[in-house]
This record gives C-alpha cells, structure tokens and sequence, in this order.
C-alpha cells in the first residue's frame, strides 16, 4: 500500500522538488499539496492522507499552531515538519505541538524519505543531524538559554525592533523582504518565550541589547 502524503509549503518550486524526488520512490506518493495553513486543512477535510509534510513558516496559520490544529483534528495523522531551521527550541516547539517527525531542508532525500516511512508506521523520526541541537540546547531553560540561541541576524532584527523601526523599515535597511523580517522576528519570539513587541523590548533593555 502506497503512502499518500500531503505536502504543505508557500514555495511552489520546493513542493514540486520533494514531488519529484518521491516519484521515484515506490511505497510514497504526493496526493496533495498546499501553499498555507488554510489550505492545508481544506485539503484534509476533502482527502485523507496518511502523512502531512509542514514547513513551520507559511502565510497565515503556520508553525505550531498549525500542528497543534491539525493533531487535534486529525490525530490519526502524523505530522512531519519540514524546515530550514535546526536549532533546539524550534525543533522542541514543534514536537511539543504534536509533530512527530522532523527534517532539515538541507537533508539528503533519503533521510525525508526514511521519515515519512518510520512515521506512516507509528513511529518518531528526527533527522540525525538536529538530534544534537535538540538535546542540548534543552540543557538549559529560561530567556538566558534561548538569548545564545539566536542567530546574528535574530540579534540584528531584535536590536532595530527595540529602536522602533517596524517591520518594513528593517527590511528596506537590511535589504530583504517584509516576509524575511518577519519570518526572523517569529523565530526569535518563539526562542525567547515572548509574545508581544513590548516583551521583547522590555527584555532587550534588560539585556542592554540594541
């Protein structure tokens, strides 16, 4: 019996790639696809698949909300993250939301492959290369821990938040998208355990950050 597997990713190109390189494999196949969390979740209401492909960062409902979402609604099915991110807290995140299996985009195909298999089976698969960012960076705890987590970039953005520049204005100084900028700031909210614009800013005075 085939796996049917769903593919949910705002870059076309990337959805097209992982379908490609599947179609050669002969136990997985791409029943569907989508560009963002809303229609990740039509999708599934209309079709049933035995394996759900995420990226966390998509237009709309995205990350763990999505996951949390879709195990809640649909808990037979298990949900593997695909992403560019490796670091702890993100990787811990979205297994805490109910993702069973995680992969880097800069994994060898076999390794996306070997995962939709071992989840389609019932079991948790984490791409080896992050199992040592997962471990230890959950040594530690608090905003302290997750401060040494963030990249040069996150520090970057973080300190012009903390100046008051919104969201456009960081992109046209750093010569990047809106969509980046704020693919950043979500990233480092979501290390730094922050919810708002005023935490990180009361948090970054602490810290003597900007």
């Amino acid at each position: 019996m085939k796996i049917r597997l769903a593919i949910a990713d705002d870059h076309s190109y990337l959805r097209e790639g992982i379908r490609e390189i599947l179609s050669r494999t002969p136990d997985i196949v791409v029943q569907g696809q989508a560009s963002n969390g809303a229609e990740l979740l039509a999708l599934l209401q209309n079709d049933w698949f035995n394996v759900v492909l995420v990226d966390l960062n998509m237009p709309g409902l995205s990350g763990p909300p999505l996951i949390a979402q879709l195990r809640k609604k649909y808990p037979a099915t298990p949900v593997v993250v695909l992403s560019m991110h490796n670091e702890g807290p993100i990787i811990a995140e979205a297994m805490k939301a109910g993702a069973v299996g995680y992969v880097t985009k800069g994994s060898p195909p076999e390794v996306l492959i070997e995962t939709i298999r071992s989840v389609a089976c019932g079991k948790k698969h984490v791409d080896p290369a992050v199992i040592d960012s997962l471990v230890f960076d959950q040594g530690t705890s608090g905003s302290e821990a997750a401060t040494g987590t963030l990249s040069p970039r996150e520090h970057q953005i973080l300190a012009l938040i903390v100046s008051g520049k919104r969201v456009g204005e960081i992109a046209d100084q750093l010569c990047v998208s809106p969509k980046t900028v704020s693919a950043h700031k979500a990233h480092l909210m979501m290390k730094l355990g922050m919810k708002s614009d005023a935490e990180l800013i009361r948090y970054a005075i602490k810290h003597d950050i900007g």
